[in-house]
């Protein structure tokens, strides 16, 4: 299959979930850190041409030591001025400097991971003030033994200190679980609460790759929604 193909495939399987279950879905295209940057930048400009098919964002993921984002700073260029949002895994195995190039450098609005935020306090408050989405993966840091165990994982801490959080299975067939059960474990180990839990699904619907306008009324739906529980 073309990478055309591909994304074609997948936005009819995407098409039959939002008639089934009424939710909003877009794909997000990723490059790989490892690969040639002209590799990534071909694909940033596929995404950006399949925009009517269901492509909303671009992202980068891969071995982060040793392959700066900025390597790839022309697929991010291309993908942001054909209107698409950008997010990258950064701070997953690597020192907080991956985070402020995946911002500063990149133009990320949220990160993937970002583990090692919690070293640096001036860029957690850069992240608090530009106002970026973090995509904390605890079960899968802990399997990967980046972090020792589900308890010492910086998700709570982050949360308290004002970052917008938000809890994601990383890659399910690596993890072996769904976005429920990482609720579960935060509530298990790190003794998370419901209102901690209600208020980073609602960072999940905050960071949504969607409209301004369609986003703000599903937040506002969400949040009648969670005041229920």
């Amino acid at each position: 299959m073309t990478q055309e193909q591909a994304i074609t495939a997948v936005q009819r399987g995407i098409l039959r979930a939002k008639e089934k279950y009424n939710i909003e879905v877009g794909q997000i295209m990723c490059g790989i850190r490892t690969l040639d940057p002209a590799v990534n930048a071909d694909l940033a400009r596929i995404a950006v041409s399949m925009k009517s098919e269901g492509v909303v964002g671009y992202d980068l993921a891969g071995a982060e030591r040793g392959f700066p984002a900025r390597a790839h700073k022309k697929a991010f260029d291309i993908a942001i001025q054909g209107g698409l949002s950008v997010t990258i895994h950064a701070g997953e195995d690597d020192a907080p400097s991956s985070i402020w190039q995946a911002i500063d450098e990149c133009g990320a609005i949220r990160i993937g991971h970002g583990r090692t935020l919690i070293e640096d306090e001036k860029l957690i408050q850069h992240v608090i003030e530009k106002n970026i989405i973090v995509e904390c993966c605890p079960s899968s840091n802990v399997q990967i033994m980046l972090t020792e165990n589900f308890s010492e994982h910086p998700v709570r801490k982050l949360l308290h200190k004002g970052v917008k959080v938000t809890l994601n299975t990383d890659n399910r067939l690596l993890t072996g679980i769904v976005v429920s059960d990482e609720y579960e474990r935060c509530a298990q180990y790190l003794e998370m609460t419901p209102d901690e839990m209600k208020q980073i699904a609602i960072h999940g619907f905050e960071g949504a790759f969607l409209p301004g306008g369609q986003k703000k009324s599903l937040i506002e739906s969400i949040k009648t929604e969670i005041a229920k529980i």
